[in-house]
């Protein structure tokens, strides 16, 4: 007979939650589980905190994150870094 550990059991279900959380911002989950998640998130405070701390953590990254305002700069920023490593 298993020994039943309730730390771990949350735990797990922490983990699980935040990992459906993290696919759902991800757009990797299908549109039942997608439906199901956010019911659960209207509904239970510790869904919703889990939620709100990924979607923050999301927004922190983007806030910080340079991106060029045009491709075309990315890629002659590619291109001259290239070229300039080949003449050393």
């Amino acid at each position: 007979m298993e020994n039943f550990d309730p730390k771990q059991d949350s735990f797990d279900h922490h983990h699980e939650v935040k990992k459906q959380v993290e696919m759902y911002f991800d757009r990797a989950l299908d549109p039942e589980s997608t439906h199901d998640l956010l019911q659960k998130v209207k509904s239970n405070p510790s869904y919703l905190q889990i939620f709100e701390h990924e979607q923050h953590v999301r927004d922190q990254i983007k806030r910080y994150t340079y991106r060029p305002d045009n491709s075309n700069q990315l890629l002659l920023a590619i291109k001259n870094q290239i070229l300039n490593s080949g003449d050393e």
